[in-house]
């Protein structure tokens, strides 16, 4: 299947899931877990769910539970090729995973000269805690499916998951290649979680945010100087109306922005799951109305395509 076909089925599976009555919720529910995650770790998390290093450690686990290339070096030039990242960005997050304790690194018995990677047992624990947290808001877009989510545990589960994220990612079709508008921000420390949070608080309240810049920095775990960079890039490109002391207000080009991001998300998200046959027996229970598999046979076919 061609980069640009996997982009195609990406937007229009984003449109659908747009138009669902629950998808506010399942903003809601990712909002929340996500929050929840950067709560337990804010400095790691916020570094690394920055875009850019993110794709890198998408890419380092593609080929950690593919069992094929475990390489620095062949993930270098995977990243590379696919522009991805700089090769200084990658050495940089996986000098930071093994840092921290999430990876190791062995010399590969068939060629001493290849280091190989290997995921830890915390490594393991935070990589299932963030699955659950983006897989979970399926369950609001799709009340109708009973998910398993003691299925993401299992080894099959996460090899049949990264072989999935690596279909487009090895093709080089990253978010930042679909939607533009939001490339600065999701490739800011902390800008991914200020996107959410005020379109949350907004989502209440008539569009506006009783919050200090203080009170943002908090919430998101950046500094203070971060988030007015934030916000002052916000204002300039229009998605903010009005900043004062203790309130913003936000306009509906903010709205639409955070919700695109989303559908696209979890399109992406989508795509990862239910394009593999085996991953849908693990995680969904067998519904008897055939008519609701729609959606995940057409992207089934799409990437055997």
């Amino acid at each position: 299947m061609s980069a640009e076909l996997i982009k195609q089925a990406i937007i229009s599976n984003a449109a659908t899931i747009r138009n669902r009555e629950t998808f506010f919720n399942a903003i809601e529910k990712f909002y929340e877990n996500d929050k929840a995650l950067l709560k337990l770790q804010p400095t790691f998390f916020k570094h690394i769910l920055n875009e850019s290093r993110f794709n890198i450690i998408l890419m380092t686990c593609c080929f950690i539970f593919s069992g094929s290339i475990k390489s620095i070096k062949d993930i270098k030039n995977y990243c590379e090729i696919n522009s991805i990242s700089s090769q200084n960005s990658i050495i940089a997050v996986i000098s930071l995973l093994k840092a921290s304790g999430r990876i190791d690194t062995e010399r590969d018995s068939d060629d001493r000269r290849n280091v190989k990677l290997v995921i830890t047992q915390k490594g393991l624990k935070d990589l299932k805690s963030y699955i659950y947290t983006v897989i979970a808001p399926l369950k609001n877009l799709h009340p109708e499916y009973n998910f398993n989510m003691e299925a993401i545990a299992s080894k099959s589960f996460l090899q049949d998951f990264f072989y999935g994220v690596s279909v487009p990612l090895l093709k080089g079709v990253t978010y930042k290649q679909i939607n533009t508008k939001i490339n600065y921000y999701i490739d800011k420390d902390g800008g991914r979680s200020l996107l959410l949070y005020l379109y949350m608080k907004s989502a209440f309240n008539n569009m506006q945010i009783n919050s200090t810049i203080n009170q943002l920095a908090f919430e998101i775990s950046v500094s203070r100087t971060q988030v007015l960079r934030l916000v002052n890039s916000l204002e300039k490109d229009g998605y903010i109306k009005d900043i004062s002391k203790k309130d913003i207000t936000v306009n509906q080009n903010l709205i639409d922005l955070v919700e695109d991001y989303m559908s696209i998300y979890f399109s992406y998200i989508e795509y990862y799951l239910f394009s593999s046959a085996d991953l849908r027996r693990i995680l969904i229970e067998k519904n008897t109305n055939s008519g609701k598999n729609t959606v995940y046979n057409n992207l089934y076919y799409l990437r055997k395509a």
